[in-house]
């Protein structure tokens, strides 16, 4: 995908009032064999805690299960854009995935993953990967955007998104001043 189909992209999202986040996830629903996909979700507003500027994982991460493939693309973004707006609207779906991990020792977390993958004998670990992490299939569909930030100083920019045992493909995107990019990452 070049830099100037990523500017229309984002003109059409912004005169149909949508994100490119829904139009990017319309698009991997056309073209994904997946009906969910994991969407990293930036939760700075919905923390009082948080400083502005402040480094630390800000993020949570929510599941969008999308059947209807056969619409057109600009109907599907407009779709997925009322679902994504009625789950901000529920703090408690919006930032579960954050809660956990705030509340999870860390070292369980990783336990999780490592025994969902089978080097690590922990009846808890894996049931805590299966369930609360989908460790269990590995064919999910993964989709980070680092948004638009508007800095002149930045130059060039590489983003690699997270990889997870619950998917096979990841998909990174950012806006950083001049630079606009995107990252593909197919791993199984």
């Amino acid at each position: 995908m070049s830099v100037k189909r990523l500017l229309e992209i984002k003109k059409l999202c912004h005169d149909n009032r949508v994100s490119v986040n829904d139009y990017l996830l319309a698009a991997l629903f056309q073209v994904s064999s997946t009906n969910k996909i994991v969407i990293g979700v930036d939760a700075r507003q919905d923390i009082t805690c948080y400083h502005p500027g402040a480094i630390g994982n800000y993020s949570s991460a929510v599941g969008i299960t999308y059947k209807n493939r056969n619409s057109e693309i600009s109907q599907s973004m407009m779709e997925i854009h009322q679902f994504m707006e009625k789950y901000r609207n529920n703090k408690r779906k919006w930032l579960l995935v954050l809660a956990c991990y705030l509340d999870m020792d860390a070292n369980l977390i990783d336990a999780a993953a490592i025994a969902t993958l089978g080097e690590f004998k922990s009846k808890a670990a894996q049931f805590v990967g299966f369930s609360m992490f989908g460790f269990s299939d590995g064919n999910g569909v993964s989709m980070t955007n680092l948004g638009s930030i508007d800095n002149k100083n930045i130059l060039s920019a590489v983003f690699i998104p997270h990889l997870s045992p619950s998917t096979k493909e990841v998909i990174g995107v950012f806006d950083i001043g001049a630079v606009i990019g995107y990252l593909l990452y197919n791993w199984k």
